[in-house]
Formats: C-alpha cells, sequence, structure tokens
C-alpha cells in the first residue's frame, strides 16, 4: 500500500523566511517501519515546498496541496498534528476527501493523541485515530484499513456502527534501539538549505509542568537511545548528507547524567557538533565541561519564569538561584545558551510578570551576545494541568501568537472560534493582568531583543536599570497616545520609535538609536540584497521606471550610527544626552554576504526627498518632471547622473515595462513581471 504522510504547516510570525523545513522525526521513523513491511511511504512536507518555492502562498494552499498529494495515488494519508496547525490537517484532509473519496485518513501525534474522540465525533475528514507512539502498531492500522476493523489494537480510536470506539492501551516505545534507522533518505535534505540536522535522541518526560503537554504524548518514561546507535544514525547522516552539525531532539536531554556521559564519550572523537535541551537543575559544571569537549555548542533552557511563586504554581519547580552559575559554566565553555521564558499564565500577577522581564534584561546584561534570551506567550495547551483546571475560562481575542497557523482561507477563523477544545491554542488565559498589557508586552520585548544586546541594555539603563520599568513606561506612553493605542493589538517597529519619540523628543538620541535598530533590525530578518558597492559593466537606466530597492530602508535624521553604537557599547550604562555627533539622513542594505552586518550611505536632503518618492515605482519621465519642476537644465544633468550612480550601487531597481523583466545594476534579468 502507497502511504502518504504529511507534515505540519506552522510559519512563524506568517513570515514564510522562517520556515522550519526539517524532516518530521516521527513520520520518517514511521515510515521507515511502514517500508520494512513492504508498503510504499512517500512524505509530504508543506513547509519545505513553501521553502524552495515549489508551492505558492495563496488562498488555495490547503487545496493546492491536497491536489499535489492526490497525484500520488495514495491508498492511506496520514496527518501528524499539533493544535497549533491542526486548522491545515483538517482542510488538506477536507479537500481530500472531495478529491479522493475512498482514501483512507489516519490523524496521529500529540494533539490527535489527546483529542481522538472530539476529533472524530467532530470531523468526519478523519477515518482513524492513532494515539501516541505509534511504530509498533501502524503496520497493523494500515493493514487494517480494507476492513475498518482496529479490535485489540491498542491506542486506536474508531468508528464501530456509528459509535466512536476508543481502544485501551498507550503504545510506547520502551526501547528506542530496537527502531529501525529513521528514513532520512525519504526527504529532501540535500535541497532543504539546514545548516544542522535533528536527530531523535530520546522521548518522555519525568516532570509535571502544568503547562506542557509532552508527557502526555510521550508518557513520564524517560527514555534515550544507547550512546552507539545515536552515534551510529549520526554518523549515517554525516556520510550519506556531509552534515557534522546537529540537534539532538530530546525535552530533557541531561535527566540521565550517566547516558549522557556514555554518549559524550561515544562521539566526542567525531568531530560533530551538536545542541540539546535541558533543565538549569539537570546539568553541572562537570556534565557541562564533558559535553562541551564531545561537541556540544548550544543548550535550550526552559526557565519559563522569572518568580520563584510561580516556579511553584506550574510545578516547574526551578531553583532560579541556579542560573546564573550555569549560565556562567555554559558560557564560560563557548556553549550558546537559550533562555526561554514565558508570560501569561492564569495565575500570573503583575509582580511575576515583572519578575520574569527583569531575569531577561538581567540576563541580557550580564551575558550579551553569549546567550539568546526569548519571551513567549502562553498558549492553553489540551491535555494539561493547567487547561483541565481553567479550560472553560478561555477567552478568544483574535491574537495571532508565533505558535500558532495563520489564517488562509475566509473560514478558517470562524471554525476556530466555533471549536475552542479543538483550536484551544488560539485562546487565552484571563489573568489579573490586562490582555492588551500582554500582549504590549510580549510583542515589545521580542522587537527590543531584535535592536541587538547592545542597544537594548542601553535602552534599558535609561529606563531605570531593569526591563520591567522600560517596558511600564512604554505602555503608560502607549496607553496615553492615540496614535499607538489604536495599534496595541499589534506593536511594530513603527509604534516603537513612536513611543520613544513621545518620550524623549525628536532629536533625542535616544530616538535615532531605536529608529537606526528598526531599520537594520528588519533588514536582518529580510534582507536578500547586493552590498552598496559599485557594479562594474552595469547597464546604465536599464529600463523606463525606478524603485528603491527592496532591501533599503531609509532613515531620517539620525545620529551617526557608527559613532553612536560605539560611544554606547563603551559603556552602555551612561547617558549620552550631552554628545555632540552629526545628525543626517540615511539610506541602509543588508549586504548579500549577511552576517549580520549592514551599509550605511549618508544622503543630502535633497536626494533623500528623491528617494522617499521611490518607495514607490515610478517612470523615468515622471521623476524628471519632479525635477524639471524644481530646476534647471544643468540641474537635470547632474540628477540624471545621480540616478545612474545610485542604480549601480543597487540603491535602485530600473524595470523596463515594455519588455516585462526588472534589470539589477548588473544588468542581468532579476524576474519577470506579468505586465497588462
Amino acid at each position: 500500500m502507497r502511504i502518504v504522510f504529511i507534515d505540519n504547516l506552522l510559519v512563524p510570525n506568517g513570515d514564510l523566511a522562517h520556515l522550519d523545513a526539517h524532516p518530521h522525526l516521527g513520520l520518517i521513523s514511521l515510515a521507515s517501519v511502514v517500508r520494512s513491511h513492504d508498503h510504499d511511504p512517500i512524505l509530504v512536507d508543506p513547509k519545505y515546498l513553501l521553502k524552495t518555492g515549489r508551492l505558492r502562498w495563496s488562498p488555495s494552499l490547503y487545496l493546492d496541496i491536497a491536489t499535489s498529494v492526490a497525484t500520488l495515488c495514495p491508498d492511506v494519508v496520514g496527518f501528524t498534528t499539533l493544535g497549533c496547525s491542526f486548522i491545515f490537517s483538517l482542510k488538506v484532509a477536507r479537500y481530500l476527501k472531495i478529491l479522493l473519496p475512498n482514501v483512507r485518513i489516519i490523524a496521529g501525534g500529540p494533539h490527535a493523541t489527546i483529542l481522538g474522540s472530539t476529533l472524530l465525533s467532530k470531523f468526519a475528514e478523519f477515518d482513524v485515530i492513532v494515539r501516541h507512539e505509534a511504530e509498533e502498531v501502524i503496520v497493523s492500522v494500515i493493514e487494517s484499513l480494507c476492513r475498518m476493523s482496529f479490535d485489540g489494537i491498542p491506542g486506536v480510536v474508531w468508528r464501530k456502527d456509528g459509535k466512536i470506539i476508543e481502544n485501551i492501551g498507550k503504545p510506547t516505545i520502551s526501547d528506542l534501539d530496537t527502531l529501525p534507522a529513521p528514513a532520512y533518505d525519504l526527504y529532501p535534505i540535500a535541497d532543504a538549505g539546514l545548516e544542522r540536522l535533528r536527530v531523535e535522541a530520546g522521548r518522555g518526560c519525568p516532570f509535571s509542568c502544568t503547562f506542557c503537554s509532552t508527557a502526555e504524548f510521550f508518557g513520564r518514561q524517560y527514555r534515550l537511545k544507547s550512546a552507539g546507535k545515536l552515534c551510529r544514525e549520526m554518523e549515517s547522516i554525516s556520510d550519506n548528507y556531509g552534515f557534522k552539525a546537529f540537534s539532538l531532539t530530546h525535552d530533557l536531554f541531561t535527566v540521565n547524567k550517566k547516558k549522557v556521559a556514555e554518549f559524550c564519550s561515544a562521539v566526542r572523537s567525531s568531530g560533530y557538533s551538536w545542541g540539546c535541551s535541558a533543565r538549569i537543575d539537570c546539568v553541572d559544571a562537570d556534565l557541562l565541561r564533558t559535553m562541551k569537549e564531545a561537541g556540544c555548542n548550544a543548550i535550550y533552557f526552559g526557565i519559563e519564569t522569572g518568580s520563584e511563586r510561580l516556579q511553584v504554581i506550574s510545578q516547574k519547580k526551578l531553583d532560579l538561584d541556579l542560573l546564573f552559575p550555569i549560565l556562567d559554566e555554559a558560557t564560560g565553555l563557548g556553549i550558546l545558551p537559550t533562555v526561554s521564558f514565558i508570560t501569561g499564565y492564569p495565575e500570573e500577577k503583575g509582580s511575576d510578570q515583572d519578575q520574569t522581564l527583569d531575569k531577561i534584561s538581567e540576563c541580557v546584561l550580564r551575558y550579551g551576545d553569549a546567550i539568546i534570551p526569548q519571551l513567549h506567550m502562553l498558549t492553553p495547551e489540551p491535555g494539561t494541568e493547567l487547561y483541565r483546571k481553567y479550560g472553560g475560562d478561555v477567552e478568544y481575542d483574535g491574537f495571532q501568537t508565533d505558535f500558532n497557523a495563520v489564517a488562509i482561507e475566509d473560514d478558517d477563523l470562524e471554525v476556530i472560534r466555533n471549536n475552542p477544545d479543538v483550536f484551544v491554542t488560539y485562546f487565552y488565559y484571563p489573568t489579573s493582568i490586562s490582555r492588551e498589557r500582554t500582549k504590549f508586552c510580549v510583542q515589545l520585548v521580542w522587537i527590543l531583543l531584535q535592536f541587538g544586546t547592545v542597544a537594548f541594555a542601553h535602552l534599558v539603563y535609561l529606563f531605570g536599570g531593569t526591563l520591567s520599568r522600560l517596558v511600564e513606561a512604554l505602555w503608560l506612553r502607549a496607553i496615553a497616545t492615540a496614535s499607538i493605542r489604536a495599534n496595541l493589538n499589534d506593536v511594530r517597529e513603527a509604534d516603537v520609535i513612536s513611543l520613544m519619540q513621545a518620550e524623549f523628543g525628536e532629536g533625542h538620541y535616544a530616538t535615532s538609536l531605536v529608529r537606526f535598530c528598526a531599520a537594520t533590525s528588519k533588514l536582518r530578518r529580510t534582507g536578500r540584497s547586493p552590498a552598496l558597492s559599485e557594479s562594474k559593466g552595469a547597464a546604465p537606466l536599464g529600463g523606463d521606471t525606478l524603485e528603491l530597492a527592496a532591501n533599503i530602508v531609509l532613515v531620517e535624521k539620525c545620529h551617526d550610527p557608527d559613532k553612536l553604537l560605539k560611544r554606547i557599547a563603551e559603556n552602555p550604562a551612561r547617558r549620552l544626552d550631552d554628545m555632540d555627533i552629526s545628525v543626517a539622513d540615511l539610506a541602509v542594505c543588508v549586504p548579500g554576504s549577511g552576517k549580520g552586518k549592514v551599509e550605511i550611505m549618508h544622503i543630502d536632503a535633497t536626494w533623500f526627498q528623491i528617494l522617499k518618492l521611490l518607495r514607490s515605482q515610478r517612470s523615468l519621465e515622471e521623476i524628471k518632471d519632479i525635477v524639471r519642476n524644481e530646476g534647471s537644465g544643468a540641474s537635470m544633468n547632474g540628477f540624471l547622473d545621480g540616478l545612474v550612480d545610485l542604480e549601480r550601487r543597487g540603491v535602485l531597481v530600473s524595470e523596463d515595462k515594455s519588455s516585462g523583466v526588472v534589470l539589477r545594476s548588473n544588468g542581468k534579468v532579476e524576474k519577470a513581471v506579468i505586465t497588462p
């Protein structure tokens, strides 16, 4: 039988540039199992298809994917499901049932495990639910589809005579070494543009955090693959695909320090680098040193809250006094820690949120670029203790977090709102803190962290030395400012600039700092452009229209950023109100080489106004008319020379509307355009 396994689709912040196109570890494990029983598995990853341009983002995306799957002529389609992207699984399954009425559709993964009966009762698109770890039952399920009877197969949810049957049992793979090697060969790894590859290190979590559903799916039995098994998988990947860098996937890799030490001993001579996840109370100085010597260069630490009160309530139960000693050890060894925090707990008070914010800023002030800090919005998850206790109180306001799939079809949000038990991750727990304040806080902190640690640290110092004071000051400014108040659900860089203008004034260096950092952080996320430099052999004004290049951001009235950032870096805690630094208009660009750097051009006032006009496409004749109305024939010649120079430097894009092509400064065709 041909089984098509379909991965989830989640687009962080709706930005296709950040699609996570990795092989799904659960699916390549299942694919290996069914292939060993002479079935024909195929993997479909919508993230990879979008990232590589094989699929176009459009309102017909669900139908397009279903159509492409239908052309594979599957006998069975299997969806792995997450709450944050279940709308994708549901809609694609719906179209598949229209295109292929006789195809059998299975749902598995965390969401289907927790809500199996609910999904079958609400959505006829799914024929069978396979709960928990499916490797030992998937073949039996597939081979029973022809008669649609699953008696005796543990963990299966199915329909029988119009009733929903839940088979007892929680399939779990006790010895992960018994699993066949994952089917990485079924995934287009060579084309995915990955710097490191994920490898499943183990399963299961012995802890009981109230907000987490991991234990509900994998169980509390903590398991690691043996050192030999894990190293053989890494070696096979390295031999076949050339990877030397890996992410070891396990929520809590270091719980069993003895097994971790065995792995480190086995992998030490390989030359591989790798990262993992851990708790700060499940590592120590000796283990970190052993891990570093074996190639570990990154660790994800879920801290979750800076409040000792919430550590107890959420049953995370971390001793926060361990945080900085562990970070001292890790950063001292050259290991890059990610420290992740959450806000939005139903029991959270303002003081708890402030403690979390201040722990984030203390991390940044202590370690700078040697750590990666994060702040996320808590999303309700079915199957968690929090949801069992507060699920009846969840509310919906349409706020888009980075953990939820964006709506594609017109009725997506209606489906989500009408099924809170299925799509609860789109909802929120009310707290004593206003929802607007928490949304503002999460978005503002994300933006400030994108500014870089030097600017972040200085802004924190300007507002009294703690992140909570900075957030509070800008929050009060936001609710007092009508133009910002209207955007509180969607805070952008421009709003932060406006808040700083209101707080410090238009000409203050802090406003310049935020204006420049806002421009550069946006470019670093999206920029893909040539450097601002002369291009030999370019075709001057090779088209009949001009437009500012997409990678260029114009920054008005900015203190010289090189000098400004240099002065701040010398002492982030020192105010620079009396400094004498020139103010100019700038064009900022991200070079094609990337590396996080930007290039800066100082533009005189006249040309800056012209470039502002060219933010939208204008014909060359239209541009000439603007100049004629303001200057002479002599200035026209100088103006045209200036346009040619800016085009050659990659600041302007010239388009030939008659031929329908865009010419970059090198004179080559950049892309085709559709003309009337």
